[in-house]
């Protein structure tokens, strides 16, 4: 499989997952801006899947979303 194939189908994954577990949660896109100090614009760039966020990023989500990071990465459906 071609990089830039793996790339697209792990943002599309932490998309997916990122909104997926905040709906879960509850958790407002707002509430996400205020626990991990990311903009509004940012988040919503992830959970679009427009964006390569940092591990630093990921980590703040994970945090504030009180999951392991793993779960926001995985592939699994």
């Amino acid at each position: 499989m071609a990089l830039k194939q793996k790339i697209t189908e792990s943002k599309e994954a932490l998309a997916h997952n990122l909104e997926r577990i905040r709906l879960e949660r509850k958790a407002t896109l707002e509430h996400l801006c205020l626990e991990t100090k990311l903009e509004l614009k940012a988040i919503k760039n992830i959970v679009e899947g427009n964006a390569n966020p940092s591990l630093k990023e990921i980590t703040k989500l994970a945090t504030a979303l009180e999951i392991p990071i793993h779960e926001l990465l995985s592939s699994k459906k």
